[in-house]
């Protein structure tokens, strides 16, 4: 039974990379012979075939200027292949190594818990795998078909027609020319490329999809070592060959790792670069198809895009993820029970400490809507002008917040609740009226916060609901706009939704209701927007609070009264509860936060402009609209940035208000054990949007220079 489950575990988690891999000869686990030689030298050709007839066709000029962009997109695509291919099998050591210690791994499972974290990280293989693939081989279908669905499919059927002009999956019509390739074998140099550029998408994201799959197996390994640390027992026998065991199992998951990030060091470094170029070109030549309007060009340039941009966001988020997983190893030792270790081997923890500091990373050389259905309909229907677009983009952003806020604050429900369980517990606790006035201090902040962000919310909303009452037709066609039968009259609603309405063949007669019912959509939308940033934020804010407590602890402890070690065990152990409260709290946002981010940079960018233009055409009414929906928005940006500078700030204080104590009175072995708790603080908890970017006051001003940039740019032009 065990052995059927190990094979079942071993096939989940490395028969899909196999199936890419082998094909070219790159697979791990092969046996290295003449037989997986062949394989890859016949793999290596056909990739090399892609970048020789686009540059043959690149140098004899006989392109135009979109297939000349996709002869340089599929050069660099088929150099990554072949890169990929021979390093992947010149430096096969590392992969060998690290996929050979993996079926062992799935051999040595102890329980249920390790099993569940091996099987989340081989799934995320698995999707990873899915999701880079299934771009990857739908740019190759679109640029097989596209020459079969051109305007010259006629001609391509008549093959031995000598004015036939043939398309090819790839650019390649002069070059085969050029090498005496007969027109009658069309077909045949079609089915060819096809095959070539099959192997050129297993070739780059077959290889990647292989190397990240392992990459996030350690990650897996390091998760389960991070968990036997967190949960070490000093009580049952054998204490220090059991602790030796799980450092020399750390000091190996450094070495695999280590053998990871080496194999992939240079081929990282090739792909920064040529993607970063390609992103441009692509852009350029996605803006071309947009200005000629045309369709085919622009989805191509979308697929190529969104497939380079995967490469690089996959590669930056589990190299992120690898490079955090490798540093909370230290903080999974501070918040065991290492004040009961013995005295010796205690000792040790510094040093395994110290050595996640310098953690292994990968280096170059994270529903519908009504609110987002209307305004989205009514973009896409066209029947908008420039400033009805921009309040349509503007809602139906918000809507995708709210919409977000909403689902990952119920996902996530367990975070929220064990912290306000213990906001709630804490307050039943209060030791005396100072810290019952920094409670009420940070509550009275989360208060304020409140107000603030949902009073310009509904503001706003109060704004949007009246201009169409109080716009100018209100008073010359007040009577028509009663009668709202006559067929002339343009209603107006509290978002841009006219014409999405009469598509939805919403009789004119439910005017009043409709307006209605979207004043409460939109009065909703704020709640579940700004009341989720003010429930989150308040709690955060309480979080502060019960560290600032903390701190007050370490600097008034007492050295002269009883129970020296018990009463500061206590506090180690109420410092590790409130950090791991406090990562609850970031894990619930991580998501939200990214997400916020993204949208609202480009919002200040819109809106910005919006109010540029309004100040030119003096134009009130849209200076208002923008004005409000800036502050709004960069309310939002400074609430979230200065909670989170708080809350990093006050974390790292911890260890500066412990070296302010009377350190130098404690019994000698408690005195020792700062210099962990010290070392802890110099990670604290941080808000962050995907786990990677840190908001705080910093990321907030990089924010504000960037689209002021933007919008002085942009200022010059129009007044130019």
């Amino acid at each position: 039974m065990a052995n059927e489950r190990w094979k079942d575990d071993v096939s989940y988690a490395m028969t899909p990379f196999k199936l890419l891999t082998w094909p070219i000869g790159v697979w791990p686990l092969q046996v290295y012979n003449i037989y997986s030689l062949l394989r890859c030298i016949f793999a290596t050709c056909c990739v090399s075939l892609v970048v020789i007839l686009s540059s043959i066709e690149l140098y004899m000029g006989c392109t135009d200027a979109d297939q000349s962009v996709d002869s340089l997109m599929l050069i660099s695509s088929g150099i990554l292949g072949v890169l990929k291919i021979v390093w992947f099998r010149v430096y096969a050591r590392g992969l060998t190594n690290n996929y050979g210690s993996a079926v062992d791994d799935y051999l040595m499972i102890e329980n249920t818990n390790q099993r569940a974290i091996m099987r989340k990280h081989a799934f995320m293989g698995r999707f990873v795998c899915c999701f880079m693939l299934g771009f990857s081989y739908f740019g190759c279908i679109v640029f097989v078909l596209i020459p079969l669905l051109g305007d010259n499919i006629n001609n391509q059927i008549n093959v031995s027609n000598e004015d036939a002009v043939l398309d090819y999956p790839m650019p390649s019509r002069c070059a085969l020319e050029y090498l005496h390739v007969p027109t009658n074998m069309y077909r045949i140099s079609c089915l060819i490329e096809t095959i070539s550029l099959i192997l050129g998408g297993n070739a780059n994201q077959g290889t990647d999809c292989t190397f990240l799959n392992i990459t996030l197996h350690v990650c897996g390994q390091v998760e389960i070592l991070k968990a036997k640390f967190l949960e070490f027992d000093v009580t049952t026998p054998k204490v220090y060959e059991r602790f030796i065991a799980l450092i020399k199992r750390h000091s190996y998951l450094i070495r695999m790792a280590r053998q990871l990030a080496d194999t992939v060091n240079f081929v990282l470094l090739i792909q920064l670069f040529i993607i970063s170029i390609q992103l441009c070109i692509m852009d350029f030549q996605f803006i071309l198809a947009l200005k000629v309007n045309d369709v085919v060009m622009a989805g191509k340039s979308v697929i190529v895009q969104s497939t380079f941009l995967l490469q690089l966001t996959l590669y930056s988020f589990i190299g992120d993820y690898l490079k955090s997983q490798m540093e909370e190893i230290g903080l999974s030792i501070y918040q065991n029970a290492w004040y009961n270790f013995p005295a010796d081997l205690t000792k040790n923890l510094v040093f395994i400490i110290m050595r996640t500091q310098s953690p292994v990373m990968l280096q170059a050389g994270h529903f519908i809507s009504i609110i987002v259905i209307l305004p989205s309909m009514e973009l896409h229907m066209g029947c908008t002008d420039a400033e009805q677009n921009i309040d349509g983009l503007m809602l139906a952003c918000c809507g995708v917040l709210g919409v977000l806020k909403t689902i990952c604050f119920r996902i996530y429900a367990k975070n929220l609740t064990d912290n306000y369980g213990s906001a709630l517990k804490d307050y039943l606790t209060i030791e005396n009226t100072e810290h019952r006035a920094i409670m009420r201090r940070h509550a009275f902040m989360g208060r304020t916060v409140s107000c603030f962000m949902v009073c310009f919310s509904y503001f706003s909303v109060t704004i949007y609901s009246l201009i169409p009452l109080l716009g100018e037709d209100l008073t010359n066609d007040q009577d028509n706009r009663i009668n709202v039968t006559n067929e002339d009259v343009v209603l107006d609603y509290p978002m841009p939704s006219r014409c999405a309405l009469e598509y939805l063949h919403v009789p004119t007669s439910m005017y009043r209701i409709i307006c209605f019912l979207e004043f409460i959509v939109l009065i909703l939308t704020c709640t579940s927007n700004h009341g989720n940033d003010s429930l989150f934020l308040n709690i955060t804010l309480h979080m502060c609070g019960q560290i600032k407590i903390l701190k007050a602890k370490f600097i008034g402890f007492g050295a002269s009264s009883p129970r020296v070690y018990d009463r500061f065990n206590a506090l180690i152990q109420r410092h590790n509860y409130l950090i791991t409260l406090a990562k609850e709290l970031t894990k619930s946002i991580s998501l939200v936060l990214l997400t916020q981010l993204f949208i609202s940079s480009i919002l200040l960018c819109i809106m910005g402009f919006q109010f540029i233009l309004a100040l030119k055409m003096h134009n009130v009414v849209m200076m208002g609209k923008s004005c409000m929906v800036l502050c709004t928005f960069l309310t939002q940006l400074s609430v979230y940035s200065f909670v989170g500078d708080y809350l990093k700030s006050q974390m790292e204080e911890v260890g500066l208000f412990i070296y302010q104590s009377i350190w130098y009175d404690l019994p000698t072995k408690l005195a020792k054990n700062l210099i962990f708790i010290i070392m802890r603080t110099q990670s604290p908890v941080k808000l962050q949007a995907g786990n990677f970017i840190v908001v705080n006051l910093a990321t907030y001003m990089s924010i504000l220079k960037t689209s002021i940039s933007y919008l002085s740019v942009l200022r010059v032009m129009i007044e130019t």
